[in-house]
């Protein structure tokens, strides 16, 4: 899931239209083309979870990479239009799932000047921080692969379980059972 999760974070964040590059965060720098977002996990906590799949809570920073002397669109330097992409995407992050089904929303947690990284001095880097739970491990209630449902039957309690199978009544029975050929 982890890289799902990952890929479909990326994917997203390419499809913001000022975002010319979004990527793991690197470890080399280069000329960087920018803005760019760079995505890191540094790590999760276990999350509360009732469906019998484990979910963690990952903790979660978008780095916002700006020129120091780039373009800066209306905006009259290139600090403020840093803090304008960083505010755009504190924004765009609140609730965001990335396409992704079994993920709750994103949660924004803050947003501020980072200076950590010294390879990155060259820049202006704005780190944007969230939360978000995802599943691990298997789904305990993912239907098996040829194993759809056949039959459904109704008991009542407490008269249920293997001494009971009489009194169990069928309420519902998909067509085809058993011969699957259709003669």
């Amino acid at each position: 899931m982890m890289g799902a999760w990952h890929q479909a974070v990326i994917d997203s964040l390419k499809q913001i239209p000022w975002v010319e590059d979004a990527d793991e965060y690197p470890e080399k720098v280069t000329q960087l083309v920018t803005p760019a977002v760079f995505v890191d996990v540094p790590g999760w906590d276990k999350a509360q979870f009732a469906d019998g799949q484990t979910r963690v809570t990952l903790k979660c920073d978008l780095f916002v990479v700006t020129d120091r002397a780039g373009k800066t669109e209306n905006v009259p330097k290139p600090q403020i239009f840093a803090r304008c992409l960083a505010m755009d995407l504190s924004d765009w992050i609140e609730g965001a799932t990335f396409g992704l089904d079994n993920v709750d929303p994103a949660v924004f947690i803050d947003a501020e000047v980072d200076t950590f990284d010294r390879i990155l001095d060259d820049y202006i880097v704005f780190r944007v921080s969230f939360e978000q739970d995802i599943p691990v491990g298997e789904d305990p209630f993912e239907v098996p692969a040829g194993a759809p449902l056949q039959e459904v039957w109704l008991g009542k309690a407490p008269e249920t379980g293997k001494k009971h199978e009489r009194d169990y009544r069928l309420i519902w029975k998909t067509e085809g059972t058993g011969d699957e050929s259709g003669r």
